[in-house]
């Protein structure tokens, strides 16, 4: 279920990715940041928005799938709890690997993305389940690995995008 939180959250931010490249290839760095912050501002709202929406009705939504066996239920509910809750890191890591893509820079948020997201969830059940068998710290790691990518998925984009900056400042742009 909560990957329709994802198709949503995802429309925006490819729309950004176009539109953030539209506006580097007119060098309008004021678009640019403009765009970023409105994008942030609806993927926030509408992310957010489903999560609750989606946690308030989720018993609702998981009888559908499994209407009579309530251990079932009980199960889906605290995953997609625990991962509605967080849902808006995976979000905004995308956003800021697409911004990065918007602007010409490819490799670096695929290499993020991989590390923090594949890194992070691997380490994690060989050391802190391994340690805690519990379903509750499986699902605990997409907030986890969600959180490092979109740290460092910013941390990289702000630096791009000052780059891009001074270059559309200085002169002709290049992918």
């Amino acid at each position: 279920l909560t990957v329709y939180i994802a198709l949503m959250g995802n429309g925006i931010v490819q729309a950004s990715q176009v539109f953030i490249g539209q506006n580097l290839g007119a060098r309008r760095a004021d678009r640019i940041k403009t765009g970023v912050k409105y994008s942030l501002i609806m993927i926030t709202v509408l992310t957010l928005t489903l999560a609750v929406l989606f946690n308030v009705f989720c018993d609702s939504f998981i009888s559908f799938f499994a209407p009579s066996n309530q251990p079932v239920v009980e199960f889906a509910k605290t995953k997609m709890l625990i991962i509605s809750s967080c849902f808006i890191l995976g979000i905004l890591g995308d956003f800021f690997a697409a911004a990065m893509a918007g602007l010409g820079e490819t490799k670096i948020p695929m290499i993020i993305s991989i590390i923090a997201i594949c890194g992070v969830r691997i380490t994690w059940i060989y050391t802190v389940f391994a340690i805690w068998r519990d379903p509750f710290i499986i699902f605990a790691v997409y907030g986890v690995s969600w959180l490092a990518n979109s740290t460092v998925q910013l941390i990289f984009f702000i630096k791009t995008r000052r780059a891009v900056e001074k270059r559309l400042v200085s002169g002709p742009v290049s992918a």
